[in-house]
């Protein structure tokens, strides 16, 4: 079936961030959203004319819908989807694409009150397609990344670079990782811990599938890594791949109550540019030059 339109996407995303407790990183919101959606390979597999995955796009574009409409907040940490009290307490049942696309005409609606559109829309002028997507760098990266020959010598060598590029952003990230010994990691390629506030630290692994973009990882993939978590004693691990994943895989993820996190490349390169591993950016002032020509008429 082909992707549903991008007003489909506003109250699944709201309702998604509800299902998770009213916060959540955003990969785990796509594969909530997939899964409340029952989105199938072919739809998943749409994307924009830049190459960007579709769905990806649309639930970025239902988030600027839901801030607009003071649902969803707009100064989280970097990262994290949060609903606001009004996001929270609102009824679903009585919302419509429409009222979002309008927007919701007062801001402390109660639970039980008629919601209606506003007379003016809060979004014109906004584009589903306004929202990033992939950069010239992005593309490049993931190339980098990708790189394969005939030689497989060569091959698992940048496979085993992958892991420790992985490796070293997890560490960026907080997470003590340590890479592990090819002949002892069950199918593991990074075990560590992360601390949880402050105080108790939890045990976590990673795997690293360095496959071609038009590739997809599969559900069996995902349950092979949730065999060897259990065989290792590991609560949570993190399947990290240069590809996308499968519908199936999705939501074979998140039906582990967040036991696995899903990093696709389009997110890798996100995350490698926010921790400024191996990509740095730089601010660049832009000088504006007003004259005043009737300064110039009447000295």
């Amino acid at each position: 079936m082909s992707l549903p339109g991008a007003d489909n996407f506003f109250i699944p995303t709201l309702q998604a961030l509800r299902d998770m407790g009213g916060s959540a990183k955003l990969s785990a919101i796509y594969g909530q959203v997939v899964d409340l959606m029952k989105l199938d390979d072919e739809s998943l597999a749409e994307t924009t004319k830049s190459g960007e995955l579709l769905y990806k796009n649309r639930i970025r574009f239902a988030r600027l819908i839901l801030v607009k409409n003071h649902l969803v907040k707009d100064d989280s940490p970097k990262g994290l989807w949060e609903l606001t009290e009004l996001g929270k307490r609102l009824d679903i049942t009585k919302l419509s694409s429409h009222i979002l696309r309008k927007g919701i005409a007062v801001d402390n609606v109660g639970p039980n009150d008629l919601i209606e559109p506003r007379i003016e829309s809060v979004v014109s002028g906004v584009d589903e397609n306004d929202e990033a997507s992939l950069d010239k760098w992005e593309a490049k990266l993931l190339k980098l990344l990708t790189t394969r020959t005939d030689d497989a010598t060569y091959n698992r060598a940048l496979d085993d670079k992958f892991e420790r590029i992985v490796t070293a952003l997890l560490r960026k990230m907080s997470v003590d990782m340590q890479k592990t010994q090819a002949s002892n990691d069950y199918g593991l390629d990074g075990i560590g811990s992360f601390s949880i506030g402050g105080v108790l630290k939890e045990k976590i692994a990673f795997q690293a599938k360095r496959y071609a973009l038009e590739r997809k990882v599969g559900r069996p993939e995902i349950q092979s890594f949730l065999g060897a978590l259990r065989t290792a004693r590991i609560p949570r691990g993190i399947f990290v791949t240069t590809a996308t994943f499968s519908a199936e895989a999705i939501r074979a993820a998140s039906q582990e109550e967040n036991a696995i996190q899903l990093i696709d490349g389009e997110e890798l390169v996100g995350l490698l540019k926010e921790y400024q591993l191996g990509v740095s950016t730089e601010v660049i002032r832009v000088e504006k030059v007003s004259l005043d020509e009737s300064f110039f008429m009447e000295v």
